[in-house]
């Protein structure tokens, strides 16, 4: 019985260090390229750079290192933005009621309480299988006074949205 319990133990530990080893990132150190350069300021203060050569962004020796540093952040920030997708994992459980979407010129056009809002935003879309997007929230406003977007008109080639007629009143 103590052994069965000592081996499961033992193998648990073995898979979280697996498991751990293989999370983890390395980092992978990109070399600068180094030629000094020695400066004397006052005929007594000495100063070394050694990447004095880096501030020639043209040179082919810095834009081989920018490009090489510019794919290796690409690399960790797409890792960690996979890790940390915290935003679309809170949106997906965003509740939206939508109002039946008209037709106003070549757009769809919808009133949508969200957030538990006790107030309607307006969102447009261009086909009624597309995503709504927002054009004017009244939270966004005012979030002391009631406001309610009455009617709105758009242009005849539907690339203008005059500002919407608002009522507001305080709550």
């Amino acid at each position: 019985m103590i052994n069965r319990k000592m081996n499961r133990t033992i193998l648990c530990i073995a898979i979280l260090i697996v498991s751990l080893n293989t999370r983890a990132q390395t980092y992978e150190r990109i070399v600068a390229p180094e030629s000094t350069v020695t400066d004397t300021f006052y005929h007594h203060y000495i100063v070394e750079d050694k990447y004095r050569q880096m501030e020639n962004v043209t040179s082919p020796e810095t834009q081989h290192w920018l490009k090489s540093e510019e794919k290796l952040a690409k690399r960790y920030l797409a890792i960690s933005s996979n890790k940390t997708q915290s935003y679309p994992s809170i949106d997906k459980y965003r509740h939206a009621d939508f109002e039946f979407p008209h037709k106003v010129g070549d757009y769809y056009f919808t009133y949508a309480y969200y957030n538990d809002n006790n107030v309607p935003a307006l969102f447009y879309q261009k086909s009624v299988n597309a995503d709504p997007k927002i054009i004017v929230d009244p939270m966004d406003i005012s979030s002391s006074n009631y406001i309610d977007i009455k009617y709105f008109t758009v242009s005849n080639d539907s690339k203008y949205m005059p500002l919407p007629i608002i009522g507001m009143a305080a709550i």
